[in-house]
């Protein structure tokens, strides 16, 4: 198979941080819940729950997995 750039990759991945807060974002939206109380409900600072909505810090199998829990 062809190799891929790590350009592409890079790529591939800030797509897919961006689908997943997107996500995040819709999901909070349709249950009427605010991005403080799932950063609450994670253990993490506000500041922190920003940057992984923005794409600037990745989102962990593990926050991902309780994020899923969070009703």
């Amino acid at each position: 198979p062809p190799s891929r750039s790590k350009k592409n990759v890079d790529t591939e991945v800030q797509y897919a941080e961006s689908v997943i807060a997107w996500n995040v974002k819709m999901l909070l939206t349709a249950q009427n819940k605010s991005q403080s109380a799932l950063a609450a409900f994670l253990g993490i600072q506000r500041p922190t729950m920003t940057n992984k909505m923005k794409g600037r810090i990745a989102w962990s199998v593990a926050d991902l997995v309780k994020s899923g829990r969070y009703r």
